[in-house]
């Protein structure tokens, strides 16, 4: 009897064993006209996906750990006898399932809700669905095959994005159905992504272009997503795919910022069978008349003269019962935002830091002064600075104090300390100011180059390259009469040499701080250094390898930036997100797009349309300073930190505490598609110390000193600004000989182009012709009339600046 027990079990256990086995086997579907194939297991997950990207076979990365999908969070499905490739769960009375589906070559992914249940179901937590998409860059020898989530977009009626890896290689998602929201999954405060979800449903509040239904199912209600994945060859082919697989109209913007008098570039994609009508709305939400479209090939084409009123402007456009939605932004004058990011850097503290980040306000300071001399904020910011350097800055060694928490073994402290202080001089003109940079240029090189041309390997994040040239460029006007400034201006041109092979050897992968990761800054600091040394070689073959690697690697960072989102407040912004633990002691991690380097990882688009003359970069260069640089609250004109893309974020933010007079607390918010406040107005460093941050505490946070934070980061859109935009002007013709500017009007009759300057202090064009042309340049001081040939041309009124931004103009 006792074996007989015995046989019954091994019997009972073997079949157990085989049927776990049998459905263990994963279950593969291939598309013949699609040329992809999915593999699912047994719970309904993806463990390997295989799509065509430009005639070549990749494998997705895709995750098979507890952050694998697709899979609804918290409800384990299983397979259904009847149809291999249908997966169902329970959940008290809610019935959850997945489908994989070949429709038209594309792959589908039929997600499903039931509502058994008599009662409605309520949506208390995220009904989330993660896609399982392996977004995680940890290993510098894989990170060009793996996808970020760079664009994922809800709008009233439909969801669509993107995934990009820096290998250029485009994975379109897309749902005709309405998402509630969506997610990224950040790895705890660390600078990762495990993968992404989407809230099917998900409570309110959520951004108002957002479905705000999705928060119960009736009783007896049921609910389908259908999620597509396709493969696109470009970012151009996005929208068109997107209008098709979810049979809604998609709206792309060239150009997502403009002023008064210049022109938008409106277009929408459709679906064959409907033709979108378009509604804009001003700031006030006042209706404004368009003018008639070009309607070809299901795409449609308007171009707008940018309105008067400043502020942020919202299309809609409906079609097939969809609705989509894009913003753009009319813009003051560009003097205003660097005049008013002074008067905010002087309102809020400088402040003496272990961390350059505290005192990058000083570069506000003074470079508005360059441009625009005041006295008195000239007085103020100098009393400030003379306090800060010598709380920091040890005299008898001319280097950050040994003993004070200076943090004077990072390199990135003494780059920026000569930056700045060329920026100084610039503004005060006195020469023993210009004795100082150079001595901190030389500081740079001696403590921190290696024979290698590295500053310690990080020479892309140190700009030192950016900063070495500046400060060679102020040194070079006393190089003919003084040999003591030659061997300087010498020594440091030599340094941004030996700097600029060593990047031009390590391009993206150089060495970054803290978690490795394929990063915005690292990457972008890349390619905009070679981009800059094109700039002034002179030898031909040199220049053209900064220029195509430069190139590959812009393109390569175009996965970490938002190149295609229809929205002004971010376009052009880097997707940065582990920032807003350490600026603004604000938790957990989340979006800030854009952050204060953004526009270090952009600035080289300045040099690559001067190089090129590819209206692309004037875009980029355009779209991410409109976007930075309404950090300034228009209405206000009060600075703000970042913004944050995510739409909801359950958060504990760092506020006044109005109990403790200059101390803070942390208070639970939700934060969603907003502006984050400055912290450096209240919390202060107190007179004569130092901030710093002293240790990691084991719940993730950070511990520091009174006043300590890096919102002043911020402050890097307004070197960009001054250096690139307060005094340039663009005109573009195009192939088809419309024209294009940028800080400027053209009036064209004939053959001559009368340019209308917005701004006293612009005293440079560049032109980019396709023609010969006479021009007319009315500047401040003087008009200008000459004959150009076609080509590249700077143009400059008798107004020689001093500033350092002369030096990143190709005469």
């Amino acid at each position: 009897m006792k074996k007989i027990k015995i046989l019954i079990c091994l019997l009972i256990a073997t079949c157990s064993q085989m049927s776990f086995s049998q459905n263990s086997i994963p279950t593969v579907l291939k598309s013949k006209k699609g040329d992809w194939s999915v593999t699912v297991n047994s719970q309904g997950a993806i463990t390997e996906l295989v799509m065509q990207f430009k005639g070549s076979a990749v494998k997705i990365p895709w995750r098979t750990d507890e952050n694998g999908g697709p899979a609804w969070k918290g409800i384990a499905l299983s397979q259904d006898k009847g149809n291999q490739l249908r997966f169902e769960g329970k959940n008290d009375a809610q019935i959850y399932s997945l489908e994989y589906r070949d429709i038209d070559g594309k792959l589908t992914v039929i997600a499903n809700l039931k509502n058994e249940d008599s009662r409605p179901f309520q949506a208390t937590q995220p009904v989330r669905l993660t896609l399982g998409i392996d977004n995680e860059m940890k290993d510098p020898k894989t990170f060009f095959g793996y996808f970020f989530p760079t664009l994922l977009r809800c709008e009233k009626t439909h969801f669509w994005g993107y995934f990009q890896n820096p290998n250029g290689q485009i994975l379109t998602i897309s749902s005709p159905d309405p998402v509630a929201s969506r997610q990224i999954e950040y790895i705890a405060n660390g600078h990762r992504i495990t993968t992404s979800s989407l809230d099917l449903m998900h409570q309110l509040p959520l951004p108002l272009r957002h479905p705000q239904q999705l928060i119960e199912l009736a009783a007896g209600e049921s609910r389908s997503w259908s999620i597509v994945l396709q493969p696109a060859s470009t970012l151009e082919e996005v929208l068109p795919i997107i209008a098709t697989n979810c049979k809604a109209p998609a709206i792309g913007l060239d150009r997502t910022t403009a002023a008064v008098g210049e022109t938008i570039e409106i277009s929408v994609n459709y679906h064959k069978i409907s033709i979108p009508t378009l509604t804009l709305l001003d700031p006030a939400s006042k209706l404004i008349i368009l003018p008639k479209p070009v309607l070809k090939n299901n795409l449609m084409r308007f171009t707008l003269v940018a309105p008067k009123v400043v502020g942020n402007y919202t299309i809609k456009a409906i079609s097939n019962g969809k609705q989509t939605e894009a913003l753009f932004h009319i813009r003051k004058p560009w003097a205003y935002y660097l005049n008013q990011a002074r008067t905010e850097a002087l309102r809020m503290q400088i402040k003496p830091m272990q961390h350059r980040e505290g005192w990058l306000s000083f570069f506000s300071a003074y470079l508005a002064q360059s441009y625009f001399p005041d006295t008195k904020q000239l007085a103020e910011t100098e009393k400030i600075f003379h306090s800060f350097y010598s709380l920091m800055v040890d005299s008898t060694t001319a280097d950050f104090y040994l003993n004070k928490p200076t943090w004077n073994t990072r390199p990135q402290n003494t780059s920026w300390m000569v930056g700045m202080l060329v920026a100084r001089y610039n503004a005060t003109a006195k020469i023993q100011d210009l004795e100082l940079a150079a001595q901190w240029g030389d500081l740079l090189i001696k403590k921190f180059q290696l024979p290698n041309g590295a500053y310690k390997g990080y020479t892309a994040l140190t700009l030192g390259a950016k900063f070495l040239s500046e400060l060679a460029w102020a040194e070079k006007p006393f190089i003919e009469k003084d040999t003591v400034w030659k061997n300087r201006f010498e020594r440091h041109l030599r340094s941004v040499e030996a700097a600029s092979q060593n990047i031009l050897k390590v391009k993206d992968l150089g060495d970054t701080e803290g978690e490795s990761t394929y990063e915005d800054t690292q990457a972008g600091s890349a390619w905009s250094l070679m981009a800059m040394y094109a700039l002034k070689s002179k030898e031909d073959s040199i220049r053209k390898q900064f220029i195509e690697t430069s190139m590959e690697v812009q393109q390569r960072h175009e996965c970490l930036t938002q190149a295609l989102i229809p929205d002004g407040r971010m376009r052009g912004g880097t997707l940065r997100f582990w920032e807003s633990q350490y600026d603004v002691l604000t938790t957990p991690n989340m979006m800030n797009s854009p952050h204060g380097w953004t526009m270090r990882s952009q600035f080289g688009a300045f040099y690559l349309y001067q190089l090129t003359g590819e209206e692309k970069y004037l875009n980029i260069m355009n779209n991410a300073m409109g976007s930075c640089a309404q950090a300034i609250d228009e209405k206000t004109g009060i600075l703000r930190w970042a913004f944050v893309p995510d739409p909801y974020i359950e958060a504990s933010q760092f506020v006044p505490d109005a109990e403790k007079p200059g101390q803070g607390k942390r208070v639970p918010v939700i934060i969603g598609e907003q502006w984050l406040p400055m912290i450096s107005d209240w919390w202060r460093v107190p007179e004569g110390q130092i901030g710093g941050l002293t240790v990691h505490k084991a719940d993730g946070l950070h511990k520091v000193t009174q006043g300590w934070s890096c919102d002043n980061d911020v402050h890097e859109h307004f070197i960009i600004l001054a250096e690139q935009f307060i005094s340039n002007a663009f005109v573009l013709e195009r192939e088809d000989g419309s024209l294009r500017t940028m800080n400027c009007q053209v009036l064209r009759t004939g053959n001559k182009l009368t340019v209308k300057l917005p701004e006293k202090v612009i005293s440079r064009v560049h032109f980019n012709l396709k023609s010969d042309y006479n021009i007319v340049i009315p500047f401040a001081t003087k008009t200008i009339k000459q004959s150009l040939k076609k080509g590249m041309h700077w143009i400059e009124s008798d107004i020689k600046s001093t500033n350092a931004s002369d030096f990143y103009i190709v005469n």
